[in-house]
């Protein structure tokens, strides 16, 4: 059996293992020949994918008939269901056993004109998607339905994510609105998210005095490396929420941080909340630095929302090999006598992943591919790496 067939029936057999009984084998043949597609070419253009198949050996068919096959897998609304993604995913992660999960609530927007709403589960240093909505960009969206496309989202995250497990959700000052606090103290989740400083805010202290909250930022944060925190209450036309307010104004940075959120006001929190950025690195496997999705000249959102499920399994895959390859360049430095000098990786997480599969596609490597998230509260891979070289190499001894 060549490479790419070997790849994919363990793709097409993970998807059947996961999704319902009830599941048609169509289904689940088209979604696994467009993620090897989507993987093999880099790309979630059809047509890119079309010919990547065509090269491999996966389709006898003309390249058109190809791509008209892969539109049938977008129209197929059997995909709606995920075809078992929130199964694999509870099975791929290695949920935590005391530190919290933290989830990254964030927007963007295709080229096409589609607004995407996703919550991510971040991941050393990048995400990987749990749900996700898409509506047309430029059109009104009926009286109430932002909130119950953003209902669904947590809906289906919260179906995902083991019950007894802490979240902690982190979303930028966009989200610093009553509705998604109440939202998210009704899941019982804890939120940091970042606020307008600068806005009409009132601020009322522990001592009951209301001032407008940029006044209060004002006076703690004037320069570099001055930080503050307060508990009090805001959002005075909503009838208050009780919220502890965190800010600092960094080295090095031409602005300050402002901070909401329900937990204990402690530095960390701050610290927490620079995971944030991670999001930024999601969005860019999905479209510069990934699946070029940007271009994928897909306009229906319903067909949209499929193409980003496929996205989805190909992205727990490529981070499964990026981490399993992480964790063996790891090991290999640690066991090393003399070691290099401290450096950046070269490489994401998600890119290592990527060139570990073109290994397994041209049949460099073979085997059972390794379905895994670990360490889901580690750092980033780039202060893994740090971390590594400036432990003790075994030749040395420790002093006592």
């Amino acid at each position: 059996m060549s490479a790419p067939a070997s790849l994919y029936h363990q793709i097409e057999a993970q998807i059947k293992h996961a999704a319902s009984p009830a599941t048609r084998i169509t289904s689940v043949r088209r979604l696994a020949t467009l993620v090897l597609g989507i993987l093999a070419s880099e790309r979630c253009v059809l047509r890119r994918v079309a010919r990547e198949l065509g090269a491999m050996g996966l389709s006898r068919a003309q390249p058109e008939s190809t791509r008209r096959r892969l539109r049938r897998t977008l129209a197929d609304a059997r995909l709606d269901d995920g075809l078992g993604y929130a199964t694999v995913v509870q099975q791929t992660v290695a949920w935590p056993t005391t530190e919290p999960v933290v989830l990254i609530l964030d927007e963007s927007t295709t080229k096409g004109g589609l607004h995407l709403l996703r919550l991510s589960l971040a991941y050393r240093g990048s995400c990987l998607p749990l749900a996700w909505k898409v509506w047309p960009q430029q059109a009104k969206l009926p009286r109430g339905a932002y909130w119950r496309y953003v209902d669904e989202v947590l809906a289906a995250a919260r179906a995902i994510i083991p019950a007894h497990l802490r979240v902690v959700l982190l979303a930028d000052r966009a989200y610093d609105v009553p509705p998604l606090l109440d939202r998210l103290t009704a899941l019982g989740w804890d939120w940091i998210l970042r606020c307008k400083a600068r806005s009409k805010m009132v601020w009322r202290g522990e001592d009951g005095v209301e001032q407008p909250l940029r006044a209060v930022v004002a006076a703690h944060l004037r320069r570099p490396g001055d930080r503050f925190r307060r508990t009090g209450a805001t959002f005075k036309k909503a009838g208050w929420r009780p919220v502890q307010v965190l800010g600092e104004w960094g080295h090095g940075y031409q602005d300050h941080l402002v901070v909401l959120t329900n937990l204990p006001p402690q530095w960390s929190v701050l610290a927490r909340y620079a995971r944030r950025c991670w999001i930024e690195a999601g969005f860019r496997q999905d479209k510069s630095y990934g699946w070029d999705w940007a271009h994928s000249q897909v306009r229906d959102p319903e067909r949209q929302g499929r193409l980003l499920l496929a996205m989805a399994w190909a992205t727990l895959l490529i981070l499964s090999l990026g981490a399993a390859q992480a964790a063996a360049a790891v090991a290999a430095l640690v066991a090393r006598d003399h070691r290099p000098k401290p450096s950046h990786p070269r490489d994401s997480l998600f890119q290592l992943g990527l060139a570990r599969f073109r290994a397994w596609l041209y049949g460099t490597v073979r085997g059972r591919l390794p379905w895994q998230l670990p360490d889901l509260t580690a750092p980033t891979w780039c202060a893994e790496w740090l971390a590594a070289h400036q432990s003790t190499p075994p030749s040395q001894t420790v002093p006592p």
